[in-house]
C-alpha cells in the first residue's frame, strides 16, 4: 500500500497525501479522477484511477466535515475495486444534437420570404408600386434578403454542429463552440441522478433531451439536447453509473 501520493492539478503539485484524502478529493469534484499522480516519490506518474491502491478502498471513504452527524454506516465492508483502465472505455453513443432544434429559424425564414415574393407579385399590379420600384430593383431587394435568411440558417446548423456530445461507459463529454472549443466532462461514478424528456413532437421524430446531475463542483449539470432514442440512452447511462460506483465502491451519504 502506498503511504503517500502527490498529484498534479492545473500545472502545480499537490500533496502528499494519503490515499484516502485523494480519493475524498476526487469524490468531492476538486479534482479529476485522471489527474497524474506520484506514489511514494517513485518518479512515475499515472493516472489516479489506474493506481491500484486508489480505487481498491476496502471501506466507505469517510465523509467530509459537516454540520450535522452522519448516519452511522454500521462498519460494512465495500468489496474491492479494480482498476479501470482506458482501454475498457467504449462509447455508447457520439453525435450532435438533431437539426430539428433548428426548424423553428427554417419555418419562420420561409414564411417570412413566402410573404414578402407575394407581396411583390401583387405589387407589380399596382400602379403606384410599379412607377416607384422597377422589377430588377424589386428582384435585387428579395435576393439580398434571401442570402441573409440563408446564412442565418447556415449559421443555426453549422453551431448545432459544432456542439458534439460524447457518451462513454466511463463519463459524459460535451464539446461545443464554432471558433473556440469549451469542453465540459463528467466522470459517470460521480453521477447523482439522470432524466430524459420528449415533447410528443420529438417523440415522434425519435429524439428527447437528458439531464444529468452530479456531485462534480465544476460541472454539476449537464443536458444533452435532442440526442435520437434518448430513453434507451438514459437507461444505459444509468446502468453504467451503477456498475462503476460498485466498482469503485462509492457509497452516497446523506448528511441531515
Amino acid at each position: 500500500m502506498a503511504k503517500s501520493i502527490r498529484i498534479q492539478h492545473n500545472g502545480q503539485q499537490l500533496g502528499p497525501y494519503s490515499i484516502e484524502e485523494a480519493r475524498r478529493m476526487v469524490l468531492a469534484g476538486e479534482i479529476p479522477a485522471g489527474s497524474a499522480a506520484e506514489t511514494d516519490n517513485s518518479g512515475e506518474w499515472r493516472p489516479l484511477n489506474q493506481i491500484p491502491e486508489f480505487v481498491a478502498g476496502s471501506r466507505v471513504p469517510s465523509p467530509l466535515p459537516s454540520a450535522g452527524p452522519a448516519p452511522a454506516t454500521g462498519g460494512v465492508p465495500v468489496p474491492a475495486a479494480t482498476p479501470v483502465l482506458p482501454s475498457e472505455e467504449k462509447t455508447l453513443w457520439s453525435g450532435s444534437p438533431s437539426q430539428i432544434l433548428n426548424l423553428k429559424v427554417f419555418l419562420a425564414w420561409l414564411l417570412v420570404l413566402s410573404a414578402v415574393g407575394a407581396g411583390l407579385f401583387f405589387a407589380e399590379n399596382v400602379p403606384a408600386w410599379s412607377e416607384r420600384v422597377t422589377r430588377p430593383q424589386a428582384l435585387l431587394g428579395f435576393g439580398a434578403l434571401a442570402l441573409v435568411g440563408l446564412l442565418h440558417c447556415i449559421w443555426a446548423a453549422l453551431s448545432l454542429r459544432s456542439t458534439h456530445y460524447l457518451v462513454t461507459t466511463q463519463r459524459v463529454r460535451v464539446t461545443r463552440g464554432l471558433l473556440g472549443k469549451d469542453m465540459q466532462e463528467i466522470e459517470l461514478f460521480r453521477v447523482k441522478d439522470t432524466a430524459a424528456t420528449q415533447t410528443f413532437f420529438r417523440r415522434l421524430l425519435g429524439v428527447g433531451d437528458i439531464n444529468i446531475v452530479s456531485g462534480d463542483a465544476n460541472n454539476p449539470n449537464l443536458h444533452l439536447a435532442a440526442v435520437p432514442r434518448a430513453i434507451e440512452l438514459r437507461e444505459s447511462i444509468r446502468h453504467e453509473v451503477l456498475a462503476l460506483r460498485q466498482r469503485f465502491g462509492v457509497r452516497e451519504l446523506d448528511v441531515m
